[in-house]
């Protein structure tokens, strides 16, 4: 008896400690909130660590979802529990679509030791019928078909993995990206696919190898260091690609940081505050077809070797080139136009011509001429290359300059004279179309000329004129009589004005560009004196002729009496 006694005891015991430690498993069970709650929870930023979590289906989840939430479905919850780990004791809000599932995940994440669960009470259609937002992911892993609301979440996904393809849908991204995996990042159009960096820090950060940016629009870095650029790649990465990307309004274009055999190709590089590209300790980068305009220096090089420049446009500048402790590059067909100054070069020594046969660079200040009749040493007669060197200093020259500025594949850069008032004044269009007709029109202030390329593809240019010949104090551009998508970039100094657009090229399209005089802005109780004097002068000239011709008409009827 005594036996059965102390056995019951011990069972009863096992009991109550297993009781106890279900009590303490589910210290905080979770906790129903209507979509009120949820919404001021999620908006009033009050807590910085908490995560939406959707319990759905992944069909119903791409149809619409709470933005930023996280995807997991319920039925595979507890097998991808760790992807929620850290979040332990921060607040969770759990949704489904109408309230069902999401007591199932609710229950799992209690069971997990999560202390902070709360359970939508209706789901995402109480959400929907009280006029809260839903949002439709835009950011897609081509591998997983996964898909995200922004750019880092879809690149820090566990399911993300090296090798994959994050394709990105036009829009505004307000985001700092880090891409810290082997990735090739894509955006749906350069013109429409806009990374914002709202001028605080890098707008993209690259810190693995192996990466492709293509078809963004990248701006509005932060511009106090030179961390803060468009495209940053951090220290001794390489096999990166930046290609077909405009990159404007940062500190700095693109930097690279002791960074090797990174590709930057095919840019529109503009109006950055600083350098459009920088390289710093980097080497064997190729840095091709780039159109590098209204930069502080185009292209800049600080200990940095063995790097290849070709065929990029690099115009409008205040320095085209800047080498510091640079040698053993090879710089070659670009086209320096109109930079304030073209190269400044120290204590570097670099090849700036191809072979003969292709030449050197185009240098918008080259004065020498193309005349030879006849093989004297390398020139064969006329053959478009100038007959002296453009010297850079004693130990740099080019000893090919072109004569003419180069074409590359369909990327022109031509200079417009016009002669007005016995003046004559420079246009200079950097189009990847072809520009034909080209007509200054004095009456309205009037650029017209059209442009014609390649169809299904999007064409650019940048026009630069000065203002005595356009005037105004706003200019407007016009693609076949509309406004161009989107708005133009405009920048300007004391005597010139650049203007940078795009345009469709289903067919050849018709520019016009118009200077457009300002009217002053008067207060509204000037304006109402104004209205006021005019009609009172208007007034009183009425009356005044009305008065001349009752009295004529009146001397008339007299004059005939009498007679």
């Amino acid at each position: 008896m005594k036996k059965i006694v102390l056995l019951a005891f011990a069972l009863l015991s096992l009991c109550v400690a297993s009781l106890l430690e279900l009590q303490v498993a589910h210290a905080s069970p979770y906790t129903d909130i209507d979509v009120e709650t949820a919404y001021n929870m999620i908006t009033n930023g009050t807590y910085p660590d908490l995560v939406v979590l959707d319990v759905r289906a992944k069909n119903e989840y791409d149809s619409g979802h709470i933005y930023n939430a996280v995807w997991i479905p319920h039925t595979e919850l507890d097998a991808r529990i760790s992807e929620l780990a850290g979040h332990e004791d921060h607040e969770i809000i759990v949704y489904c679509g109408s309230g069902g599932r999401s007591v199932n995940a609710s229950k799992i994440l209690d069971a997990y030791n999560f202390t902070k669960v709360y359970n939508v009470l209706e789901g995402i259609s109480a959400w929907q019928f009280a006029g809260y937002p839903v949002m439709v992911a835009t950011v897609h892993n081509v591998n997983t078909t996964f898909n995200y609301d922004t750019i880092q979440a879809a690149i820090d996904a566990n399911e993300t993995l090296d090798g994959h393809t994050v394709f990105v849908e036009a829009g505004i991204y307000y985001e700092h990206v880090v891409v810290h995996k082997s990735l090739s990042l894509i955006g749906e159009n350069r013109n429409t696919t806009i990374i914002d960096g709202s001028l605080t820090g890098y707008v993209i950060k690259l810190t693995a190898n192996n990466i492709k940016i293509t078809g963004f629009t990248i701006r509005k870095s932060g511009c106090g260091c030179a961390s803060k650029s468009g495209v940053y790649v951090e220290s001794y990465h390489q096999n990166v690609n930046v290609t077909n990307n405009l990159i404007l309004q940062n500190g700095y274009g693109i930097k690279l940081d002791q960074a090797h055999n990174i590709t930057i190709t095919s840019n529109n590089i503009t109006n950055n505050t600083y350098d459009g590209i920088l390289l710093e300790s980097s080497s064997n980068n190729s840095i091709s077809e780039n159109n590098l305009i209204n930069n502080n220096q185009g292209i800049s090089f600080s200990r940095s070797s063995n790097n290849s420049v070709s065929d990029n446009i690099v115009s409008y500048n205040t320095i085209g080139i800047y080498l510091l402790s640079s040698s053993n590059n090879v710089i070659f067909h670009n086209n320096f136009v109109c930079n304030t100054i073209q190269v400044v070069n120290t204590n570097s020594n670099n090849t700036w011509n191809d072979v003969y046969a292709s030449g050197g660079n185009y240098w918008s200040d080259y004065a020498g001429v193309d005349i030879k009749s006849g093989p004297n040493q390398d020139h064969l007669g006329s053959d478009g290359i100038g007959d002296t060197s453009y010297d850079i200093d004693d130990d740099n020259q080019d000893r090919y300059p072109l004569i003419t500025t180069t074409i590359f594949r369909v990327r022109l850069s031509t200079r417009f004279g016009v002669v007005w008032e016995g003046e004559t004044y420079h246009v200079d269009v950097i189009s990847n179309s072809t520009v034909e007709n080209f007509q200054f029109k004095q009456s309205g202030k009037l650029i017209i000329f059209n442009v014609t390329g390649s169809p299904e593809t999007i064409g650019y240019c940048n026009v630069t004129i000065p203002k005595e010949l356009l005037g105004g104090e706003t200019w407007t551009v016009l693609v076949d009589g509309l406004p161009p998508t989107p708005e133009p970039t405009i920048t300007s100094n004391t005597n010139h004005i650049s203007l940078y657009f795009t345009y469709e090229l289903q067919s050849t399209k018709t520019i016009q560009i118009i200077g457009t005089e300002v009217i002053p802005e008067f207060p509204t109780w000037t304006s109402m004196l104004l209205i006021l004097i005019i009609l009172t002068v208007v007034v009183t000239i009425y009356k005044h002729a009305r008065a001349i011709q009752v009295a004529t008409a009146t001397t008339a009827i007299y004059v005939k009496l009498e007679a």
